[in-house]
């Protein structure tokens, strides 16, 4: 008998963490169009999920606004692990109005293979697609200030990559995993930063496939900045 019980308890944790894992963090206050939403002031809501790892699927076009019992809501963000764990999301486009990608926002989305991401971002969170391995090439706007730690870790199939002229920080081991990594444009005078943590922005795995990277005039004379790309990107283009 006391083992039986000891087998039902055992087998109700293994239930219970089964439970919690196949759940995403998700706290919605209402839904339109399939999209769920949090309300995070008086005007403006954040996108979320409904619970599930799969709230979403095939093409998903966020609304700049989306009106709920009479009020206009302007969709301001895609908030923390928004469509995390959704591996039948093929395509997102993503409006203006949105200023940041919240961390782990799309991680793990397999299927990803096209994102627009709109003008008005000024932020990508960290691990934000992380694991998006349809992913081959991705352009970050021009208002974007900052790519946090690990932001494209483990697109293994991004090939291209081109960073916005507003791009003054990119976090520690942002293209980490990014192994058919050949081209790294920065549309900025002066290319951005890279975070010093100890770890390089590139996995050393793939530092011999990044081919080349370009900078506008040939920026020579960015001096310490220029060498650390130089080192991290491996070949740069001469």
């Amino acid at each position: 008998m006391i083992y039986e019980k000891r087998t039902f308890l055992f087998r109700f944790v293994l239930l219970a963490l089964f439970l919690i894992g196949a759940k995403v963090v998700s706290a919605y206050d209402f839904a339109a169009g399939g999209i769920y939403y949090g309300i995070t002031g008086t005007n403006d809501v954040y996108v979320t999920n409904n619970g599930s790892v799969n709230s979403y699927s095939g093409s998903v076009t966020i609304p700049s606004q989306v009106t709920y019992n009479g009020k206009t809501y302007n969709v301001v963000q895609i908030g923390y692990q928004a469509f995390s764990g959704c591996t039948s999301l093929q395509k997102v486009v993503i409006p203006n109005k949105v200023t940041s990608l919240g961390s782990y926002c799309f991680q793990g989305c397999r299927a990803l293979d096209e994102v627009t991401i709109g003008t008005g971002v000024t932020v990508i969170g960290s691990q934000t697609f992380d694991g998006c391995s349809s992913l081959t090439d991705i352009v970050i706007p021009n208002n974007v200030i900052e790519v946090k730690n690990l932001g494209f870790m483990n697109c293994t199939a991004l090939a291209s990559i081109t960073i916005g002229s507003g791009v003054q920080q990119l976090g520690s081991s942002v293209f980490n995993g990014c192994s058919a990594l050949k081209k790294v444009t920065s549309l900025a005078s002066t290319p951005p930063t890279m975070e010093n943590s100890g770890a390089s922005p590139l996995s050393v795995s793939m530092q011999p496939v990044a081919r080349f990277a370009r900078f506008p005039k040939k920026q020579y004379l960015c001096g310490r900045l220029l060498a650390q790309w130089a080192c991290d990107l491996y070949n740069l283009e001469k």
